[in-house]
């Protein structure tokens, strides 16, 4: 028969009497109860619930784990982003961005756009110069637009303290001798406190300005053959972090190229000169004429066949520009091709080495192909007035900059 419900007048189990004995006997207080399956079993939600917080708290410390470890990754990932962090102290943060040549097309704008944010983000204000964005026939804009956005931007000491040339392409040449440079050189001696007083960058047509720097006396100026924010792409970590420590004066990684057939090996030390071959060649007597004697000199090209090629570096050659060089090194020759005069199998540094030759041949000085600067990628900066070393031995060349 069916058992009825124990009532409170009933005899309590075992086990709830010894516990009951202990709480009202203290002598007996020191003995453990003795626990049977039924009251492992009633007491059994006490584990359940010890257990639950255990696993909160071990859900909520490898929470807190996994997001001081997401912070510690982003915060590295940033700092090699920017090559080895953001905007240094000792760097001005305002920055002028301009076109003095050619016109930018939705590509380059988009590209532009890019470059801007990531300089934002990095810590710099950046202001587009009013007629950056202007068009007249494939200048960006015409001739007094382009000269006045670079006067502008040369007297500016409280907003450009960087320049910026968005691309290059053409139009330098109509412009460069327009510039007033007494009145600019007069403007940045008022910052006798900051070295060097303006850091400008661009390459290719921009070659016009960057040697115009050099020539300006009273003054400290750091023109830099680098990475355009509209014609390169300034989230690349390697090409950014090089720019920026250049920009600040900073220790940066020797260059390296592969051993090439006809370097000339040998140790050079000089200041650096050079940009774009065809922009220096056309300078040949005018006011950026340029100044190779105990230097060393670099030169890229774009977009040149082979006659073009070895008729610019035959009037190099002839005007002197490589007597008394401490060295000689070639960077990219982008899009080159062969001609009816140098058919293929002709490579660009069999040209070049063919044109130079009757110049160099009783020269000692080093002489080194294969370097990664110019139009192609990628493109590291070089800083054009500061001291190299210049070294090509049988296993490759290396450059160094001396800051």
């Amino acid at each position: 028969t069916q058992q009825p419900f124990t009532t409170s007048s009933q005899k309590s189990p075992p086990h709830y009497q010894s516990i009951r004995a202990s709480q009202q006997d203290p002598a007996s207080s020191h003995h453990l109860p003795s626990f049977s399956a039924g009251s492992i079993l009633s007491t059994f939600p006490i584990f359940l619930h010890r257990n639950l917080l255990t696993l909160i708290l071990g859900i909520i410390m490898l929470s807190l784990t996994f997001i001081v470890f997401s912070s510690f990754l982003i915060v590295a990932m940033t700092l090699i982003a920017t090559g080895g962090g953001a905007v240094h102290n000792s760097l001005p943060n305002t920055v002028c961005i301009l076109s003095p040549a050619g016109v930018l097309d939705a590509s380059k704008v988009h590209t532009l756009n890019t470059s801007m944010s990531f300089l934002e983000q990095q810590g710099f204000r950046v202001k587009l110069m009013p007629n950056a964005l202007k068009s007249h026939n494939a200048f960006a804009g015409t001739d007094e637009e382009r000269r006045s956005d670079l006067q502008s931007a040369l007297e500016d000491v409280d907003n450009c303290s960087i320049i910026m040339c968005a691309r290059g392409g053409y139009g330098m040449s109509h412009t460069i001798d327009l510039i007033d440079w007494e009145r600019v050189n007069d403007k940045r001696k008022t910052l006798p406190d900051v070295t060097p007083q303006l850091r400008l960058i661009g390459f290719s047509d921009i070659t016009h300005i960057l040697l115009r720097l050099l020539d300006q006396k009273g003054v400290n100026y750091l023109p830099l053959h680098a990475p355009m924010p509209a014609f390169n792409d300034f989230r690349d970590a390697i090409l950014w972090g090089r720019t920026l420590k250049l920009l600040n004066g900073q220790v940066v990684d020797d260059l390296r190229a592969t051993s090439e057939t006809h370097n000339r090996q040998g140790t050079g030390k000089g200041q650096l000169i050079g940009g774009n071959l065809s922009i220096m060649m056309s300078s040949i007597g005018t006011q950026t004429d340029l100044n190779t004697k105990g230097r060393i000199l670099f030169i890229e090209e774009v977009g040149e066949d082979a006659r073009h090629l070895d008729k610019m570096l035959r009037i190099m050659g002839r005007s002197g520009k490589f007597d008394g060089l401490a060295g000689l090194v070639f960077g990219q020759f982008t899009s080159y091709s062969n001609d009816a005069y140098f058919p293929s199998p002709l490579t660009s540094e069999q040209v070049i080495a063919q044109a130079i030759e009757p110049f160099v041949k009783t020269s000692e000085f080093p002489i080194a192909f294969g370097f990664d600067f110019g139009h192609g990628a990628p493109n590291y900066a070089l800083p054009l007035g500061v001291n190299a070393v210049l070294t090509v031995a049988g296993d490759g060349s290396t450059l160094s900059i001396q800051n």
